[in-house]
Protein backbone atom coordinates (compact mmCIF):
# COMPACT_ATOMS: atom_id res chain seq x y z
CA UNK A 1 0.00 0.00 0.00
CA UNK A 2 1.51 3.37 -1.02
CA UNK A 3 2.37 5.88 1.68
CA UNK A 4 0.27 8.97 2.25
CA UNK A 5 3.07 11.23 0.99
CA UNK A 6 3.46 9.23 -2.21
CA UNK A 7 -0.31 9.44 -2.74
CA UNK A 8 -0.18 13.22 -2.29
CA UNK A 9 2.81 13.34 -4.67
CA UNK A 10 0.80 11.43 -7.25
CA UNK A 11 -2.17 13.73 -6.69
CA UNK A 12 0.09 16.75 -7.19
CA UNK A 13 1.50 15.28 -10.40
CA UNK A 14 -2.02 14.61 -11.69
CA UNK A 15 -3.81 17.76 -10.52
CA UNK A 16 -1.20 20.40 -9.68
CA UNK A 17 -1.53 22.00 -13.12
CA UNK A 18 -5.31 22.28 -12.68
CA UNK A 19 -4.96 23.96 -9.30
CA UNK A 20 -2.31 26.27 -10.79
CA UNK A 21 -4.65 27.23 -13.64
CA UNK A 22 -7.37 28.07 -11.11
CA UNK A 23 -4.95 30.19 -9.04
CA UNK A 24 -3.75 31.98 -12.18
CA UNK A 25 -7.35 32.81 -13.07
CA UNK A 26 -7.85 34.42 -9.68
CA UNK A 27 -4.49 36.10 -9.04
CA UNK A 28 -3.34 36.78 -12.62
CA UNK A 29 0.25 36.56 -11.41
CA UNK A 30 2.29 33.41 -12.02
CA UNK A 31 4.59 33.76 -8.99
CA UNK A 32 1.71 34.32 -6.60
CA UNK A 33 -0.25 31.48 -8.20
CA UNK A 34 2.67 29.09 -7.71
CA UNK A 35 2.92 30.21 -4.07
CA UNK A 36 -0.79 29.51 -3.60
CA UNK A 37 -0.48 26.03 -5.15
CA UNK A 38 2.52 25.19 -2.99
CA UNK A 39 0.69 26.44 0.11
CA UNK A 40 -2.37 24.37 -0.81
CA UNK A 41 -0.45 21.12 -1.10
CA UNK A 42 1.55 21.88 2.04
CA UNK A 43 -1.77 22.42 3.80
CA UNK A 44 -2.89 19.00 2.57
CA UNK A 45 0.18 17.46 4.20
CA UNK A 46 -0.21 19.44 7.45
CA UNK A 47 -3.90 18.67 7.91
CA UNK A 48 -3.66 14.93 7.29
CA UNK A 49 -5.76 15.37 4.15
CA UNK A 50 -7.65 12.14 3.43
CA UNK A 51 -7.72 10.92 -0.16
CA UNK A 52 -11.17 9.44 -0.58
CA UNK A 53 -11.81 9.98 -4.28
CA UNK A 54 -10.32 12.16 -6.95
CA UNK A 55 -13.53 14.23 -7.14
CA UNK A 56 -13.54 14.96 -3.42
CA UNK A 57 -9.82 15.71 -3.58
CA UNK A 58 -10.35 18.24 -6.38
CA UNK A 59 -13.16 19.96 -4.50
CA UNK A 60 -10.96 20.25 -1.41
CA UNK A 61 -7.93 21.42 -3.42
CA UNK A 62 -9.95 24.03 -5.38
CA UNK A 63 -11.69 25.31 -2.25
CA UNK A 64 -8.44 25.53 -0.28
CA UNK A 65 -6.53 27.14 -3.16
CA UNK A 66 -9.37 29.62 -3.78
CA UNK A 67 -9.44 30.67 -0.15
CA UNK A 68 -5.67 31.11 -0.17
CA UNK A 69 -5.90 33.24 -3.32
CA UNK A 70 -8.61 35.37 -1.70
CA UNK A 71 -6.42 35.80 1.35
CA UNK A 72 -3.49 36.80 -0.86
CA UNK A 73 -5.67 39.34 -2.71
CA UNK A 74 -6.92 40.83 0.55
CA UNK A 75 -3.38 40.98 1.91
CA UNK A 76 -2.20 42.76 -1.25
CA UNK A 77 -5.06 45.24 -0.87
CA UNK A 78 -4.07 45.82 2.76
CA UNK A 79 -0.46 46.49 1.76
CA UNK A 80 -1.65 48.94 -0.90
CA UNK A 81 -3.63 50.88 1.71
CA UNK A 82 -0.52 51.06 3.92
CA UNK A 83 1.50 52.40 0.99
CA UNK A 84 -1.23 54.98 0.28
CA UNK A 85 -1.25 56.05 3.93
CA UNK A 86 2.53 56.57 3.91
CA UNK A 87 2.95 57.82 0.34
CA UNK A 88 4.73 61.04 1.41
CA UNK A 89 7.29 59.10 3.44
CA UNK A 90 7.86 56.75 0.50
CA UNK A 91 8.34 59.55 -2.04
CA UNK A 92 11.48 58.89 -4.02
CA UNK A 93 11.31 55.15 -3.40
CA UNK A 94 9.95 52.93 -6.16
CA UNK A 95 6.22 52.25 -5.74
CA UNK A 96 4.79 48.99 -7.12
CA UNK A 97 3.46 49.17 -10.69
CA UNK A 98 -0.03 50.63 -11.02
CA UNK A 99 -0.97 49.11 -14.34
CA UNK A 100 -4.63 48.98 -15.24
CA UNK A 101 -4.84 45.25 -14.46
CA UNK A 102 -3.39 45.79 -10.99
CA UNK A 103 -5.87 48.58 -10.36
CA UNK A 104 -8.76 46.37 -11.46
CA UNK A 105 -7.48 43.55 -9.28
CA UNK A 106 -7.31 45.86 -6.27
CA UNK A 107 -10.82 47.12 -7.00
CA UNK A 108 -12.12 43.54 -7.01
CA UNK A 109 -10.18 42.76 -3.81
CA UNK A 110 -11.68 45.82 -2.12
CA UNK A 111 -15.17 44.80 -3.25
CA UNK A 112 -14.60 41.32 -1.78
CA UNK A 113 -13.45 42.67 1.59
CA UNK A 114 -15.81 41.86 4.41
CA UNK A 115 -17.97 39.54 2.31
CA UNK A 116 -16.87 36.38 4.08
CA UNK A 117 -15.16 33.41 2.51
CA UNK A 118 -18.31 31.63 1.33
CA UNK A 119 -19.74 34.68 -0.42
CA UNK A 120 -16.36 35.56 -1.93
CA UNK A 121 -15.96 32.00 -3.18
CA UNK A 122 -19.39 32.16 -4.83
CA UNK A 123 -18.34 35.39 -6.56
CA UNK A 124 -15.19 33.69 -7.83
CA UNK A 125 -17.15 30.68 -9.03
CA UNK A 126 -19.65 32.74 -11.00
CA UNK A 127 -17.54 35.63 -12.30
CA UNK A 128 -14.07 34.19 -12.77
CA UNK A 129 -14.71 30.51 -13.35
CA UNK A 130 -17.96 31.04 -15.25
CA UNK A 131 -20.16 28.70 -13.22
CA UNK A 132 -23.89 29.17 -13.28
CA UNK A 133 -25.63 30.21 -10.07
CA UNK A 134 -27.06 26.71 -9.80
CA UNK A 135 -23.63 25.03 -10.11
CA UNK A 136 -22.04 27.47 -7.65
CA UNK A 137 -24.86 26.84 -5.17
CA UNK A 138 -24.43 23.09 -5.52
CA UNK A 139 -20.65 23.24 -4.99
CA UNK A 140 -20.88 25.67 -2.07
CA UNK A 141 -23.77 23.81 -0.45
CA UNK A 142 -26.03 26.88 -0.35
CA UNK A 143 -29.23 27.98 -2.07
CA UNK A 144 -29.34 29.58 -5.51
CA UNK A 145 -31.00 32.59 -3.88
CA UNK A 146 -28.01 33.01 -1.54
CA UNK A 147 -25.71 32.92 -4.57
CA UNK A 148 -27.81 35.64 -6.18
CA UNK A 149 -27.63 37.79 -3.06
CA UNK A 150 -23.85 37.38 -2.84
CA UNK A 151 -23.50 38.39 -6.49
CA UNK A 152 -25.79 41.40 -6.00
CA UNK A 153 -23.80 42.52 -2.97
CA UNK A 154 -20.54 42.18 -4.88
CA UNK A 155 -21.90 44.06 -7.92
CA UNK A 156 -23.17 46.90 -5.72
CA UNK A 157 -19.81 47.17 -3.95
CA UNK A 158 -17.95 47.10 -7.25
CA UNK A 159 -20.16 49.83 -8.73
CA UNK A 160 -19.75 52.00 -5.62
CA UNK A 161 -15.99 51.60 -5.69
CA UNK A 162 -15.69 52.13 -9.45
CA UNK A 163 -17.87 55.26 -9.54
CA UNK A 164 -15.37 57.58 -7.79
CA UNK A 165 -12.49 56.22 -9.90
CA UNK A 166 -14.39 56.77 -13.15
CA UNK A 167 -15.16 60.35 -12.12
CA UNK A 168 -11.43 60.97 -11.61
CA UNK A 169 -10.33 59.28 -14.88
Amino acid sequence: MPSRRSELGRLYAETGHLVLRRCLQILQNSEEAMDAVQWTFMRAIETSFELRSRGEAMVWLYRTASRRCLWMMRNTSHRSRIVDRHRDELAGRPIPATEESLMRRELVARALEGMGDDAAQVVLMTYIWGYTNQRAAQLAGISVRTVGRARATFEARLRALAAPEEAQG
